[in-house]
Order: C-alpha cells, then sequence, then structure tokens
C-alpha cells in the first residue's frame, strides 16, 4: 500500500517542486500513478526518480490547474490502495 503522496505547487521562487510518495508492499505504485495521471489528462507528468516526482518550471505541468486536479482526484484511488 502506499502510504501516500501530495503533488504541490511551487511558488514565484521558480524552485522545483518535489514530491516524494511512501511506497509499501501493496499492488499499487507512484508509477501506476502517473500511467493513471498521464491517462486521465496529464500527459507530461513523468515517472517519479527515486526520491519522487521533480516537476518544477518549463515542465509544462500546472498542478492547479482544473485538468491536473481533475487527474488527480480520479487517480487518489491508485494511491490508497
Amino acid at each position: 500500500m502506499l502510504g501516500g503522496a501530495a503533488l504541490t505547487g511551487c511558488g514565484s521562487t521558480g524552485h522545483p517542486t518535489r514530491t516524494v510518495a511512501n511506497a509499501g508492499g501493496g499492488r499499487s505504485s507512484p508509477l501506476q500513478f502517473s500511467q493513471c495521471m498521464r491517462a486521465n489528462g496529464v500527459p507530461s507528468l513523468p515517472d517519479p526518480g527515486p526520491h519522487g516526482y521533480q516537476i518544477g518550471p518549463g515542465s509544462g505541468i500546472k498542478l492547479q490547474s482544473p485538468a491536473f486536479q481533475s487527474a488527480q482526484n480520479a487517480c487518489k484511488e491508485s494511491l490508497s490502495r
């Protein structure tokens, strides 16, 4: 089971956004979450690296956009399995 992940935006400082997902022993994974997000309208979301997601300026990902929020709501089930 995944302990949880939170995708948060960056402020005007331009520092990259970093999200770390705490993975447990369940069937769900951060990779499955990324695949779900891409399938639900966030095609440029990268796969997480060893330290979580690295999303920053120039990534094309708008964390506060309605499309991102909708995909995150649709995919949150994959985080709680």
